[in-house]
């Protein structure tokens, strides 16, 4: 995996090639991998770059699916300050708003519901926010869930 100076070498090489959604040998964008690596500075440069906050992965993992995932809440709302969809989906169906309440990440719960993320939407499989709020066995998910007619 990438370390934080190793996305700000690849970073500049965007700079250069005036390229910023230059992809790796497996498909990820710059802003995925400087997302992954929780570099807020990296992600903020490449969205002033014109990177594509919504692209996707081979597997359609978003940066903000991946943020999500990790609890980044401040990468979250960079992310979507510039437009990223907060209902983009995984191909399995994942959503950012579906793995938050799965790993328990409540403060970003509330950023994606502040967004307008789709309560509604289920994985492939058919689990919903509910069930992920369940597995997370996360009392403040389950009541954020709760308050807001889930």
């Amino acid at each position: 995996m990438f370390d934080v100076s190793e996305v700000r070498s690849l970073l500049a090489a965007a700079v250069k090639d005036h390229n910023p959604d230059r992809r790796d040998a497996i498909g990820q964008t710059l802003l995925m991998v400087a997302t992954h690596t929780n570099d807020v500075d990296a992600c903020r440069s490449l969205l002033e770059l014109g990177a594509d906050p919504s692209a996707s992965d081979m597997l359609g993992e978003s940066p903000l699916l991946k943020a999500a995932r990790l609890g980044f809440e401040p990468i979250v709302e960079l992310l979507l300050a510039h437009g990223a969809d907060p209902n983009g989906h995984h191909i399995e169906g994942w959503t950012p708003i579906l793995v938050a309440a799965l790993h328990a990440h409540v403060a970003t719960a509330k950023i994606l519901l502040a967004h307008g993320a789709d309560l509604t939407r289920r994985t492939h499989t058919g689990h919903d926010l509910a069930h992920m709020a369940r597995m997370s066995k996360n009392l403040e998910i389950l009541a954020l869930l709760t308050n807001t007619g889930t």
